[in-house]
């Protein structure tokens, strides 16, 4: 798929950054929200590998605010460092749309033993061609972060609203296989990230006018990739 043309299943997806210190509060606004927002899915670890070229490409893209970008990773759930499958997307963005290109794997590629060549290898070789050529023009695992995520939902299912606290970073730009020990420079923030469709951006500029806390607009890998330049 080109991911300069946009698919009609695309969404807008708006993120916001604040200090960690703020995540009750934020919760408690989410929950007391007057458009009946709940529990859409149970809470969970996040973990991903993120790969870039040798030259920080989509970091730089990101960072310049491209309006057409893709970033790539390798995405699991739960506590385990090493899960039995996975999946890799391409999450590709115009502007504020967004969508997805997933490829998911059975297959335990990820474990204590490999290191990061094995790895490479058997992912690619588990892909079908168009996916194993927009990897390999960013094959670099540049680093894993990790967060636990709460998932919300309003009442007609046309809003979800996502919660992101405890985000560490693992550099692995210099480790042959996956390292899960040295971390690097990450803020104690929360982040929290909304995601809709077009038709309904007026509703939800009036239904989040009232944020209680300041916020910033955030990129997890952006942010990671300066965390571990900064270690």
């Amino acid at each position: 798929m080109n991911y300069c043309t946009i698919p009609s299943g695309a969404r807008v997806e708006i993120k916001y950054l604040a200090p960690e210190v703020e995540y009750n509060r934020l919760l408690h606004w989410v929950q007391h929200h007057p458009h009946g927002f709940v529990i859409h899915y149970p809470d969970r670890i996040i973990n991903n590998v993120y790969f870039d070229s040798q030259n920080y490409g989509s970091f730089w893209e990101t960072l310049s605010g491209f309006s057409s970008r893709a970033k790539i990773r390798y995405r699991w759930y739960g506590e385990s460092f090493f899960p039995k499958e996975g999946t890799l997307e391409f999450k590709n963005r115009k502007n504020q749309y967004t969508w997805k290109d997933s490829y998911k794997l059975s297959t335990n590629i990820l474990t204590e033993s490999a290191d990061w060549k094995t790895f490479f290898n058997k992912l690619t070789g588990s892909l079908p061609h168009e996916a194993r050529c927009r990897l390999q023009e960013n094959p670099v695992p540049i680093l894993i972060n990790r967060y636990k995520r709460s998932y919300f939902i309003n009442r007609d299912h046309t809003i979800r609203i996502t919660l992101d606290k405890e985000i560490k970073v693992f550099d692995q730009r210099y480790s042959p296989s996956p390292n899960f020990t040295r971390t690097g420079i990450f803020p104690h923030n929360v982040v929290l990230e909304l995601k809709f469709a077009e038709k309904n951006r007026e509703r939800v500029s009036q239904i989040f006018w009232d944020i209680p806390v300041n916020m910033s607009r955030n990129s997890k890998y952006v942010s990671g990739v300066r965390g571990i330049l900064e270690y």
